[in-house]
């Protein structure tokens, strides 16, 4: 979803990295795996939309809405009643466990949401 995008910002930092350090010597070997980076990025973007021609896109309401990707463990927020993936609430709440409201908030205070049955 949108890795085209993303493909083609990194190609157009690829290019200004390059710009920037071409005369440094000590740089070459760094630029060129950036580069190759890049060139795998792309191929992976590549098949990513042939997918998703495929496939067809995947309906917003099986995506996490903090990072766009498919949910496989969704739960409800307590306070907002907003669903996001279980993975996505657990990392924040390690980093930032005073979220909501201020208050002290864990991964067990989340509700955990029924399975869709398919798409």
């Amino acid at each position: 979803m949108h890795s085209h995008v993303r493909a083609q910002v990194f190609r157009q930092v690829s290019g200004i990295l390059a710009a920037a350090y071409s005369s440094r010597l000590d740089m070459a070997e760094a630029l060129e795996d950036f580069a190759r980076l890049v060139d795998r990025f792309e191929a992976i973007a590549a098949e990513d939309a042939l997918d998703d021609e495929e496939l067809g896109e995947i309906p917003d309401e099986y995506l996490d809405p903090i990072l766009a990707t498919l949910m496989t463990d969704p739960v409800r927020l307590p306070a907002s009643g907003q669903v996001i993936d279980r993975s996505t609430i657990r990392a924040h709440l390690l980093s930032n466990p005073r979220t909501f409201g201020g208050r002290m908030s864990t991964v067990l205070m989340v509700a955990s949401q029924p399975r869709q049955s398919s798409l």
